[in-house]
């Protein structure tokens, strides 16, 4: 029973994998599609400026914020999927329900604090960028 448990968590845990790699990709590609239109935009008018597009550390963070929070996704619902079997298969028994509430309890503060960090992050990195650009609401003085 265990083994056919842990090969279901093996094949979850391989197709949310595959899924990161190809999003992954995706992102790529979208990234260099964006550089090369944003040259082509520079060539036919140089007053346009295409801006840096979250590049430098704001990116890296946000990446890497992004990726944490899609594998603390993942594992959440992997544990409660297991927290539903063993509630299910528990028999009545008042120590496995008790096991399988506490992680049904804990997967679910573990989405609800994922999703908190990327809030927490995208809030905190579109403050600082906005901190550092030029302010563009001055009044002019005659």
């Amino acid at each position: 029973m265990k083994t056919k448990l842990l090969i279901a968590a093996a094949l979850l845990i391989g197709s949310f994998s595959l899924l990161a790699v190809g999003t992954t990709n995706t992102a790529f590609a979208a990234s260099a599609s964006k550089t090369a239109a944003c040259n082509g935009l520079t060539q036919i008018d140089t007053t346009q400026d295409c801006g840096n597009g979250g590049n430098g550390v704001t990116n890296i963070v946000k990446v890497v914020v992004q990726i944490i929070s899609f594998i603390a996704g993942a594992v959440a619902v992997i544990m409660i999927i297991i927290s539903g079997f063993n509630y299910i298969t528990s028999g009545g028994d008042s120590n496995k329900v008790a096991a399988a509430k506490n992680t049904l309890i804990y997967a679910v503060i573990g989405i609800a604090v994922a999703v908190l960090a990327q809030v927490i992050i995208n809030v905190t990195v579109q403050t600082a960028s906005d901190a550092t650009k030029p302010n563009s609401s001055k009044s002019k003085t005659n």
